[in-house]
């Protein structure tokens, strides 16, 4: 698993230092983070503009996570 954490944060700094920053906080089953955050002035976030969307994540076995990460372990280019 730390494995997987640190090529995780290599991929996250890659796309930073390319410039690639989008906002796309997570939809949690109708719980929006932004009802709450102290920062939405800040980011900007605002589902009005097409480029602004929420990532939503799909509800795995603990299984089926720990396959998917020994996957791209194994196909990552590093």
């Amino acid at each position: 698993m730390q494995d997987y954490i640190t090529m995780t944060i290599k991929d996250i700094c890659r796309e930073i230092l390319k410039g690639k920053i989008d906002i796309r906080p997570i939809n949690n089953s109708g719980k929006k983070p932004c009802e709450y955050c102290p920062y939405k002035s800040v980011c900007g976030f605002d589902t009005k503009f097409s480029d602004n969307k929420y990532k939503y994540i799909d509800k795995k076995q603990k299984d089926q996570v720990i396959l998917e990460m020994k996957e791209k372990l194994e196909n990552a280019k590093f």
